[in-house]
C-alpha cells in the first residue's frame, strides 16, 4: 500500500450519515385506461409506465365492498384442482404501491370523468339533431 494512502480498518463504517432515501428517488409513475367495463367487479384495465423505461400491462382496477382496488396483472395455475394466483408484477414497497395505486385511480377518475363528458356532449348533439330533424321534417310535411 501506498505512503499516505489510508487503511481502512475491517468493519469500519464508511457511510455512518447515509440514509435511506429510496422514496425520494421514487421514479416517476404514469398511467393510461386502456379499457372501462360497465358490468362486474372489474372497472377497467390499465397500462402504466415507471420511470419512462418500464410498461406494466394489465392492471385491473376493481369495484369490491370496501371500494376500488387495483389488482395487479397476474398467471393463474392449477395445483391439487384449486386455482392459484402468482402476481407478475408487483410494487416492493409501501411507497410504490401507493404510488401506482394512486396514479391508476386517478388515471380511472379522468376516464370517467371525460367519458361523461363525452356523453353530454353527445347527447346534447344528439338532441340538436333530433330537433333539426324535426324542423326539417315539419318544414316537409307544410310542403306536401
Amino acid at each position: 500500500m501506498a505512503k499516505g494512502t489510508p487503511k481502512l480498518q475491517k468493519n469500519e463504517k464508511t457511510n455512518e450519515n447515509q440514509t435511506d432515501s429510496r422514496s425520494e428517488n421514487m421514479p416517476k409513475i404514469t398511467a393510461k385506461i386502456d379499457r372501462t367495463f360497465d358490468g362486474g367487479n372489474t372497472k377497467a384495465i390499465a397500462s402504466a409506465t415507471i420511470g419512462g423505461a418500464f410498461a406494466i400491462h394489465n392492471i385491473r382496477v376493481v369495484n369490491s365492498e370496501r371500494g376500488l382496488f387495483v389488482a395487479m396483472p397476474a398467471s393463474s395455475y392449477t395445483r391439487n384442482g384449486e386455482a392459484h394466483y402468482s402476481d407478475i408484477f408487483h410494487p416492493i414497497t409501501a411507497t410504490a404501491r401507493s404510488e401506482l395505486n394512486s396514479a391508476v385511480l386517478a388515471a380511472y377518475e379522468a376516464r370517467l370523468s371525460m367519458d361523461n363528458k363525452g356523453d353530454n356532449a353527445q347527447t346534447r348533439h344528439d338532441v340538436e339533431a333530433d330537433e333539426e330533424d324535426m324542423d326539417e321534417d315539419h318544414g316537409l310535411s307544410q310542403n306536401m
